[in-house]
């Protein structure tokens, strides 16, 4: 029997072994369905994000997107094959936007502002990314491609918040709740930021306070007295107004307002203000000396007031001796502001000195023309002085 040489078999398998495995790559890379297409379109940018929202610190900024297209003019993302990927980065730029710099987080579509924005400008770039494949649909890479917004105007700081004035005390009304008197308002205490102006309105009230009604025009700090607020009471609104807005506060209602009448600081009026259903009286005489005792002159003094109380300046007076003709006439004298008014009597030949009395008939008037205008307001009286015959010797 003959022998054969046989050859070995391992140079054999590992050349099989090559060739079946540069087989079984070559098919997967032919068949793997996540590799692009080749000569993926990049789109191009046609128009940049914008940003819009309140420029102050607090508040929120918007990006509105921009736009790629394709060049059939269709917009990135309408090829669902080709996905698009859009980011969004938010930058501060300084005062005159030549450098910007990225926000750190700031990845969103809206961004708050903070108070490191203030007094800079704000921008946001978006980026597409796009895979990209050379024409044999290998060598694939992300590309990216940004478009960026104008930059905003300077970012404020947040509105500097002042609060409104706030009262501690109400405003007080002083002064004599009498027509024709004056009140005058306080303005109350306030805190708050100053300046602090204030102003006024008067009201008038039912006799408890209440039903208050605004008068026209009673916008002073002070307010005279009317005869519609007689019977009634007062309120004042004192409003406090600052830089950051206004606050009011109401007084306590006044007692009633009592009708036109004397006080403590005006207790005289002139004639002119005495009219009905007021009327004026006689209210004291006296004569100088106190009694008559020859035919020479002497005095009398005659005190004239209304029905209020009032002591009247510029009555007319007259005075006359009853019978007539025993004194000479004596002309009407005007009472002075203290309602006083002196007249010097003469006796006649036709006085006889005896003791007895001597009858003086007074009236007290307005003048004629005021007298027609308001009738009846004057007043006659008749007193009389003791009269002492002289001693013979």
């Amino acid at each position: 029997m003959s022998k054969q040489r046989t050859r070995p078999l391992r140079p054999l398998i590992t050349a099989i072994g090559v060739v079946l495995g540069l087989a079984t790559i070559g098919a997967f890379a032919g068949s793997a369905g996540s590799a692009p297409q080749a000569g993926q379109e990049m789109p191009t940018p046609r128009s940049g994000p914008s940003v819009s929202g309140k420029l102050q610190e607090g508040e929120t900024l918007s990006a509105n997107g921009g736009q790629w297209l394709y060049a059939d003019g269709l917009a990135c993302n309408s090829r669902p094959a080709e996905p698009c990927n859009i980011t969004w980065q938010w930058q501060r730029c300084n005062p005159q936007a030549t450098s910007c710099g990225d926000i750190g987080g700031a990845t969103n579509t809206s961004y708050v502002l903070t108070s490191a924005d203030v007094g800079n400008r704000i921008r946001v770039v978006q980026t597409l990314t796009k895979r990209d494949c050379n024409a044999h649909g290998v060598d694939c890479r992300d590309v990216a491609s940004p478009q960026v917004s104008a930059p905003t105007g300077l970012i404020a700081g947040k509105p500097v918040v002042i609060a409104v004035p706030a009262n501690t005390q109400l405003p007080e009304i002083t002064g004599t709740p009498m027509e024709e008197e004056t009140l005058t308002a306080s303005t109350g205490l306030w805190t708050g930021q100053q300046p602090i102006s204030m102003s006024f309105q008067w009201y008038r009230c039912d006799r408890n306070g209440s039903n208050c009604v605004g008068i026209a025009g009673a916008n002073a700090q002070t307010y005279k007295l009317t005869s519609a607020d007689v019977g009634l009471t007062m309120r004042v609104t004192g409003t406090a107004t600052n830089a950051g807005g206004s606050a009011f506060a109401t007084s306590q209602q006044t007692p009633v307002v009592a009708a036109f009448g004397p006080t403590a600081t005006r207790r005289s009026i002139t004639i002119d203000r005495v009219a009905l259903p007021h009327r004026l009286v006689i209210d004291e005489t006296e004569f100088l000396p106190e009694t008559i005792r020859s035919r020479r002159a002497f005095r009398m003094r005659i005190k004239v007031m209304d029905t209020r109380g009032f002591l009247i300046q510029g009555a007319r007076v007259k005075a006359l001796s009853v019978p007539f003709g025993l004194l000479a006439d004596a002309p009407e004298v005007q009472t002075n502001s203290l309602g006083w008014a002196t007249v010097t009597l003469t006796p006649t030949a036709k006085f006889e000195l005896k003791t007895g009395r001597l009858f003086v008939f007074i009236r007290a008037r307005k003048s004629t023309s005021e007298t027609a205008k308001a009738p009846g307001v004057s007043v006659r009286d008749l007193v009389s002085v003791r009269v002492v015959a002289a001693t013979r010797r």
